[in-house]
């Protein structure tokens, strides 16, 4: 039982019902008591009564009917007794068992019946009859089971099944007043980790007033703290991208204004000076682009289209630019797909996962491009596979972040600066859907790209 919910469910309910089981226990031993003095006390009194029956027999001699009076209540009731002339006793005292002997005696002295209940059964010894005695009386009675003093079984079960059926729902209330409010605070914690930074568990949990309220307010203290940093450092780089535009504008124009004045001795370093500035308007430009695709206020234009068509597009320009490297890119399968969104998000997306994977497979291999359709779950799943080195296991989910590099594979000799799968996980996420890596089995790295097939 790994649930938390399960674990408190169980125990309380556990402690609960032993504890009713054991209240319900004592109330019948209680009972059990009673009836047992009760049945004693019944017992010796219809036990005297037919002693004095038997009494009136032998009062006129009639010592046979006593006898068959007395096995007749043998038979009947299940007694062992013992009617002896007092003559005989006193020859021969070993005909009533020796643990019976002093409460016989006691009985000939007071010329009283008595009862008294021993380990197995109940004996009831009497002198008949007692004005003149002439004979003594020893009936044993069997001690019943305990349980058959608990009286009819059926309201001891009904007593149990109510112990059990109340505590099983105070138990199952509890436990939920506990475990609810913790699911929903592992809910909006995988949400948070996400990137949902708009997520809040105040409404939720903004009724208690215990230490589970508290913990849900410093969660979306800690949410809100999270997505204001966020959103600072998306608006910085936003700000700083447009800044850099002029003076990188403005650089162009005196680089072209540089050439014209300079010698061709000159040439080679303007060259270089060209191709740094060509970098830095790309990294702008991405990142430019990335603040946009999170900047979930801005809207983007939403219609129908084929994800097949746009695949094709996608990977045949992808192909073309392989080419001039010995690359290439083939597309596997490709059914026809319908989809609700953004195409021109998804093309960026879509091109920025080809263009990572064409950059770290090896010349003379080929990136392969596979689109499924899952109808269980009305989904889409586009996985682009290159043949590289793949990357290390603690960084498949890093690679999605801004700026990362894996050294083995990303460094900047391979090109890029670390945006374009950030930006395809932005503009996935947007669509309500969901992007992973994964190292293949032989070589390589694949990038999955999950959508749904309408918008949710």
């Amino acid at each position: 039982m790994r649930s938390f919910f399960f674990r408190i469910f169980f125990s309380f309910w556990a402690a609960m019902t032993l504890i009713g089981a054991g209240f319900v226990l004592v109330a019948a031993s209680d009972d059990h008591s009673a009836r047992r003095e009760r049945f004693e006390f019944l017992a010796s009194q219809a036990l005297q009564h037919e002693a004095e029956r038997s009494a009136l027999f032998l009062e006129r001699g009639e010592v046979a009917q006593a006898h068959q009076h007395w096995r007749a209540l043998e038979e009947k009731l299940l007694l062992n007794t013992q009617l002896l002339p007092l003559q005989e006793l006193a020859t021969a005292p070993a005909a009533i068992a020796t643990e019976l002997q002093p409460l016989a005696q006691s009985v000939l002295h007071k010329r009283e019946p008595s009862w008294q209940s021993f380990e197995r059964y109940h004996a009831y010894v009497d002198v008949l009859p007692r004005q003149a005695p002439t004979h003594l009386l020893v009936v044993q009675l069997p001690r019943p089971a305990w349980w058959s003093f608990l009286g009819n079984p059926t309201p001891l079960l009904l007593r149990l099944l109510i112990v059990v059926g109340v505590s099983g729902l105070v138990c199952w209330a509890l436990a939920r007043h506990f475990t609810q409010p913790i699911t929903l605070l592992r809910d909006a914690t995988r949400r948070l980790a996400s990137g949902e930074t708009d997520t809040r568990v105040g409404p939720a949990l903004s009724k208690r007033n215990d230490e589970i309220g508290a913990l849900g307010q410093d969660f979306d203290a800690m949410a809100q703290r999270i997505d204001a940093l966020l959103a600072a450092q998306k608006q910085l780089l936003g700000d700083v991208s447009h800044e850099l535009r002029s003076p990188l504008a403005r650089l162009n124009v005196a680089l072209a204004l540089a050439r014209q004045k300079s010698g061709p001795e000159a040439e080679s370093m303007l060259d270089r000076i060209e191709k740094e500035s060509e970098r830095l308007a790309s990294l702008i430009g991405e990142i430019l682009t990335l603040t946009q695709v999170d900047n979930l206020g801005q809207p983007y234009p939403m219609t129908a289209f084929s994800l097949s068509d746009l695949v094709r597009e996608v990977a045949a320009d992808a192909d073309f630019e392989g080419q001039a490297r010995d690359k290439r890119v083939t597309v596997d399968a490709l059914p026809e797909v319908e989809l609700y969104g953004a195409p021109a998000l998804l093309r960026r997306a879509i091109d920025n996962v080809l263009r990572n994977a064409l950059r770290h497979t090896p010349t003379h291999s080929a990136v392969t491009v596979r689109v499924e359709v899952d109808p269980g779950s009305n989904k889409v799943r586009l996985c682009i596979s290159d043949q590289g080195p793949g990357v290390p296991p603690a960084s498949l989910t890093e690679i999605f972040r801004p700026f990362v590099r894996v050294e083995a594979a990303r460094d900047r000799h391979s090109g890029g600066v670390g945006i374009g799968l950030a930006i395809a996980e932005s503009a996935v996420r947007r669509h309500n859907g969901r992007i992973w890596a994964e190292n293949l089995d032989g070589r390589g790295l694949a990038v999955c790209l999950e959508l749904p097939c309408q918008d949710t």
